[in-house]
């Protein structure tokens, strides 16, 4: 074969062959990779099938980009680039998140953002400032995501978190749940007895001696976070596979049960139903992790706040948008300056 011509129209991939034999229709969304092989069509099928290689990663990478380039039908679309710009304090030596990164995170957004309105400079920002935060600048998304579990001695965030927790979200029944309160009315009740590190059990402290890092972290979450937003007690487990994940930290299993029956409601695929049975499997799935986010974000009517706190705010009004997201306001003043810098460059 000395020479191809490739036509594309409505997603076919016309094969030329010159000379014969005759042209092959070649489907653009028959589409797999192999190393760095992208493969079109099946290759099972000898004739119907073609491939494009690059060995080198960097020139394998920007190739799919030109081939696959993002689509940005949204009202307010965003870019990889800006996401970078936002998400790394210096371009030139951040690693992560990388550009290949923030482009999938771009492109899902971009695919479901008119779904739920986040349609404006302003409200796309506000989104950012809170998913920014929640994912660690989009470090803990798809197959890292999930709340960390290791506490040990030295960890911030003891008394900000744990000491201080009071009773939120009841249960939808008792059952095993006796110190439960009947209400969650004000003033809240303290939910946990310690007042200090060496007050927490050996057996929730990673480096506490008594049970192996991974078991600690899971006995300190199914502790915490028992009988509250649908959970059982802490023998269930629920407090430690209901912890946060996807991109805006969904927590409780009644926010999972509420999510994946909308999931079923908006007939998505079913392998998306794994947030019930394996969460940390399921949040694997980054657009899963994304729109569990997007989700919550409208759940909370949180574009009408947005609307109402502009650049440059006070604190007090920005943690308007905070509470929404997060009622102990968790340092909602970092979730500020990601606002603010996502705003000036989304603004442009």
């Amino acid at each position: 074969m000395k020479d191809t011509h490739l036509l594309f129209s409505d997603n076919i991939v016309k094969v030329n062959p010159v000379p014969l034999p005759p042209a092959i229709d070649i489907s653009l969304k028959d589409k797999s990779e192999d190393n760095n092989t992208i493969i079109y069509g099946s290759i099972k099928t000898s004739s119907n099938w073609i491939s494009i290689t690059d060995t080198k990663t960097d020139e394998f990478n920007a190739l799919k980009q030109y081939l696959n380039p993002p689509s940005y039908t949204a009202t307010f679309p965003i870019t990889g680039e800006q996401l970078r710009e936002i998400f790394c304090t210096n371009i030139d030596k951040c690693k992560s998140p990388s550009l290949e990164e923030c482009e999938n995170v771009a492109n899902l957004i971009n695919k479901y953002s008119d779904l739920f309105e986040i349609n404006t400079a302003l409200r796309m920002a506000h989104f950012l400032g809170q998913v920014g935060w929640e994912s660690n600048n989009l470090k803990a998304m798809g197959k890292k995501s999930g709340e960390g579990t290791c506490y040990n001695q030295k960890s911030t965030g003891w008394e900000k978190i744990w000491f201080k927790s009071t009773w939120k979200e009841l249960p939808f029944n008792y059952t095993g749940c006796p110190e439960a309160p009947p209400n969650n009315k004000k003033p809240r009740k303290n939910k946990n007895h310690w007042t200090d590190i060496s007050e927490v059990p050996k057996k929730y402290i990673c480096d506490g001696g008594e049970v192996v890092a991974d078991t600690a972290g899971k006995n300190l979450f199914s502790y915490v976070y028992r009988c509250e937003g649908g959970n059982g007690d802490e023998a269930s487990g629920d407090g430690f596979r209901y912890r946060g994940h996807g991109i805006m930290q969904l927590t409780w299993k009644k926010q999972y049960v509420a999510f994946e029956a909308w999931l079923q409601l908006k007939g998505f695929p079913k392998d998306f139903n794994k947030i019930l049975t394996n969460p940390d499997e399921g949040f694997k799935n980054l657009e899963l992790d994304i729109l569990s986010g997007m989700w919550y974000w409208d759940r909370g009517n949180c574009n009408g706040t947005a609307d109402k706190i502009q650049s440059g705010s006070t604190r007090d009004e920005f943690d308007k948008i905070t509470k929404k997201i997060n009622d102990g306001l968790l340092d909602s003043d970092k979730r500020k300056e990601i606002f603010e810098k996502s705003y000036s460059i989304l603004k442009k």
